[in-house]
């Protein structure tokens, strides 16, 4: 008798379709160059919902979400086999557990719409949005992303996010693959002339009004005076354990302070710093002693991210920090690290679990989560700080930016040379494209192997340094102080809201027509 499940040649064609599915979300992935998929990737899998039950639903979702999901990440491997050490092929194993949990998601996303295909009649396209957005948006990620992200580097398709966050495009991505997929299918099984109209209409208003705003805001940062950022990018291999300074160099004299100096010769306002090297600067008083010293006599502004600390009720908490030293050399102000990642600056359930805690080892930290977010002036710039994987929460970064957006300027401080030479830094850009044209302020994006760049808030790049190579550039900013901010930095949490409540009533409904009609 065998274990495998007895699938009809239409459940092993539903399957297949998932499957192709799948492979065409990874290629919509950034880096890949494929974005324009993202607007068709769901046909086939719909296709496959066509002629199958609720149960199978559930398995061509679990498929679909494994397969897209182990195929996008892939480079969760890469930190397996660096900070786990299991050799290849096992490292992706852990992608794959990943990737398989998650995909539950989208189960539940294929039973859903099947569930609801009869209720739902010539609505069915907005249906699977609906749902898609409501489930998508619930589950608990632990890296989040949207479909928006994969468009992060076309600025023609992303200007309505200054009011609506990446959702509304979500939703405009989901509503265009429901489209195709009836005008694909023959013959018709019910009628969507509505429907088909509705979509055509929001897609072509939404880039029309994306073009007109796009070429509105270009023409108003026409002669604007530009700035002269400095950006320092090491490219040091990531590592678990605390690295010497480089040969002819000093823990009060790193590396990055040469290039930082070079920079202010060059006529640098601000100097960046990227996250991913120990200084010991709020530890070891020479260290904090040179970097005031040196910091003066370059007359420049300078952010740096370090391990910060504080004594609570409990003793010593540890934060992952940015410090800012003004143009005197002086302590301008820290920012503490908000939002940690899970088991990689937070520990969740470790403690009741000793054999996680064995597994992951060495790469548990114990860091504290700060309570504020902070803005710091230098150089007549306002400078928002988030650190790493926190430009990846849209909500939290409106907030940060809050009802005062002028002069305001996002900082993305990372390391992720974790993931090794992958897509995972293109799809980091992405992201963080995506904030800058939500707030409508500009975004310095500085990573330790790179890319590093500038984003303008159109969502356009003004610089973008070279991936995995060592270097300091001069980046040109065009500013103006009394611009920054949008609707949706002021009001984030609107559309998300309201698509939900939609969702939900959508779901609502066609539980109770489906009771109705028994």
């Amino acid at each position: 008798m065998s274990l495998l499940p007895r699938w009809s040649p239409l459940d092993k064609a539903a399957l297949g379709l998932s499957a192709l599915s799948a492979g065409l979300i990874v290629l919509a992935f950034p880096d890949w160059g494929y974005s324009p998929l993202v607007f068709c990737f769901a046909v086939p899998w719909l296709w496959a919902l066509e002629s199958v039950g609720p149960k199978m639903a559930y398995g061509t979702g679990v498929v679909f979400g494994t397969l897209a999901l182990w195929g996008g990440f892939y480079w969760i491997g890469n930190w397996a086999a660096l900070v786990l050490e299991w050799p290849w092929p096992l490292n992706h194993l852990v992608g794959f557990g990943y990737a398989l949990v998650c995909a539950q998601a989208f189960g539940l996303i294929g039973w859903l719409v099947v569930k609801l295909r009869r209720p739902l009649g010539p609505l069915e396209p907005f249906g699977f949005a609906f749902v898609w957005l409501l489930v998508f948006s619930l589950f608990p990620w632990l890296f989040p992303f949207t479909l928006a992200d994969s468009l992060g580097f076309t600025p023609l398709l992303l200007q309505p996010l200054e009011w609506t966050g990446p959702w509304a495009l979500d939703f405009l991505i989901l509503v265009s693959n429901g489209a195709i997929y009836l005008a694909l299918r023959r013959p018709p099984s019910r009628p969507n002339g509505v429907p088909m109209l509705l979509a055509t209409i929001f897609a072509l208003t939404w880039v029309g009004l994306s073009h007109w705003r796009l070429l509105d805001l270009e023409s108003q940062m026409a002669g604007v005076s530009q700035r002269r950022l400095g950006l320092v990018q090491t490219n040091r291999p990531a590592s678990l354990k605390r690295q010497p300074p480089e040969p002819g160099f000093s823990p009060v004299y790193p590396l990055e302070m040469k290039l930082s100096q070079s920079l202010a010769e060059q006529g640098a306002e601000l100097i960046f710093w990227p996250e991913g090297h120990f200084y010991g600067y709020a530890y070891w008083v020479d260290v904090e002693a040179s970097f005031h010293q040196l910091t003066a006599e370059m007359a420049v502004p300078l952010f740096f991210l370090d391990s910060g600390w504080d004594e609570g009720p409990e003793g010593r908490r540890h934060y992952n920090t940015t410090f800012f030293l003004t143009a005197q050399g002086e302590l301008g102000g820290t920012y503490q690290k908000r939002h940690l990642v899970p088991f990689g600056e937070t520990t969740p359930l470790v403690s009741d679990w000793p054999w996680l805690k064995s597994l992951l080892g060495a790469f548990l930290s114990n860091l504290s989560a700060g309570t504020s977010d902070a803005a710091f002036e230098a150089a007549g710039i306002r400078v928002v700080p988030k650190i790493c994987y926190e430009i990846l929460f849209p909500v939290e970064v409106a907030e940060a930016i809050g009802t005062d957006g002028s002069g305001k300027l996002i900082l993305v401080q990372s390391q992720d040379g974790w993931y090794g030479q992958s897509s995972q830094p293109r799809q980091h850009l992405a992201s963080s494209i995506l904030r800058a044209v939500e707030n409508r302020v500009p975004l310095v994006h500085v990573i330790n192997n790179g890319p590093s760049a500038v984003v303008l808030p159109t969502g356009k790049l003004s610089f973008l340094a070279p991936a995995f190579e060592r270097g300091a550039w001069i980046a040109p900013l065009p500013f103006e102080a009394s611009q920054g901010g949008s609707f949706y930095s002021r009001h984030p949490g609107w559309t998300l809201g309201s698509l939900r409540w939609l969702g939900a009533l959508l779901l609502l409904w066609g539980w109770w027509s489906l009771r109705k009609s028994k």
